[in-house]
């Protein structure tokens, strides 16, 4: 039985626009301009920032300023440094270690596998044979089953018209407002 055979194929079914479009659109949407409010106002701060220190430069002495924020780059500099030659080589040393070892791994697992594919290179094409027949009768499955619902809604046209149009029409537009909800939730998850 296809899908345009199956009884609730014609039932009406109701499209919620409220929960499903209107209300998750206008919360991405508040979501959105609430993290463009948060980004204007780092931008304004850091141009509070800017020109305070541009004051600062022009109200005391400019060398000495300078000097003084150069001292501050100096030892921020020497702390990133010490961090990085710390802790950041450390791990990615260990991160770098492990990959090579499981590269080490799978290659000790695959050389087997190889190995034994040019020992018995007959009975590795049948099997790789057998898979791709398995694979072509699955494809061709699907592909017959796909024509049958063709013909049944072909059939179904001609003694319906109207109606199957109708069905066609709000099980597609409930399927794309479905569709749109999850997009439009998964956004609002990682935004």
């Amino acid at each position: 039985m296809s899908f345009f055979t199956h009884p609730d194929f014609f039932a009406i079914q109701q499209v919620d626009l409220e929960s499903k479009l209107i209300q998750p659109t206008s919360q991405l949407y508040s979501q959105i301009c609430e993290q463009l409010k948060t980004s204007y106002n780092t931008l304004l701060d850091v141009h509070g920032q800017m020109a305070a220190s541009a004051k600062q430069i022009y109200e005391r002495s400019p060398m000495e300023t300078l000097t003084e924020w150069s001292d501050v780059l100096q030892k921020n500099s020497n702390d990133l440094i010490t961090l990085v030659k710390n802790d950041v080589i450390p791990k990615t040393a260990d991160y770098y270690q492990q990959l090579a070892m499981s590269l080490a791994e799978t290659r000790d697992n695959v050389k087997p596998v190889l190995q034994a594919a040019w020992n018995n290179p007959k009975q590795t094409l049948d099997s790789v044979s057998d898979v791709a027949v398995n694979v072509f009768s699955q494809i061709k499955n699907v592909t017959s089953q796909s024509a049958e619902a063709l013909v049944d809604l072909g059939n179904i046209f001609v003694i319906q018209p109207v109606e199957t149009a109708q069905a066609l029409y709000r099980n597609a537009l409930s399927a794309m407002v479905d569709t749109y909800f999850d997009l439009v939730s998964m956004l609002l998850i990682s935004v």
